[in-house]
């Protein structure tokens, strides 16, 4: 997701879908770990929490803008408890609504091969956009690796798609003294 849609986005959501919006661009968590993140997990400094599909433990340093959007840490319970409901009910209601949300921004949701169509743009895609940034950054691929739970350096590099303006400022050092 490009910054515009990221601002669109977290400007049409509202209270818990905010927030949940938020946890997923600014940690890289996947939607369930996001639903049923839990303010315990919340350290100084960091998130650390174990994910649901790997069961393998994560710790995710807070970004500043993580921190401003969900205030003091002093909380118990899951981070957004409405979601960590329905998430435990229905996962499928959950991804259909962060998906409308998406269409809601102006983000297109699906893409059309042949006849079909297939999901492009999901609540994952926020997983893909935060490995980016961090890539993008000058994260090292293996702390990016370990911070988003990755088994792989391989599976690392598949989540990092490159904006075509950092591949232009990467161009622009070749062959510069």
């Amino acid at each position: 997701l490009t910054d515009k849609e990221i601002s669109k986005l977290m400007k049409r959501a509202k209270g818990e879908a905010r927030t949940l919006l938020a946890l997923g661009i600014y940690t890289g968590l996947r939607l369930g770990d996001c639903c049923c993140l839990r303010w315990e997990c919340f350290k100084d400094g960091y998130i650390d929490t174990m994910t649901l599909k790997r069961k393998k433990r994560v710790v995710i340093p807070i970004l500043p803008q993580l921190r401003t959007l969900l205030g003091e840490f002093e909380k118990s319970g899951f981070v957004v408890p409405s979601y960590a409901e329905k998430y435990k009910n229905e996962v499928t209601s959950v991804s259909e609504e962060m998906s409308k949300l998406f269409r809601a921004s102006g983000i297109n949701t699906s893409v059309k091969v042949g006849k079909r169509h297939r999901p492009d743009c999901t609540y994952h895609s926020l997983r893909h956009t935060f490995v980016s940034k961090c890539i993008e950054a000058g994260v090292q691929p293996h702390l990016v690796q370990e911070i988003v739970g990755h088994g792989s350096l391989v599976m690392t590099q598949h989540y990092t798609h490159l904006s075509d303006k950092a591949i232009l400022e990467g161009f622009s050092k070749v062959f510069q003294k």
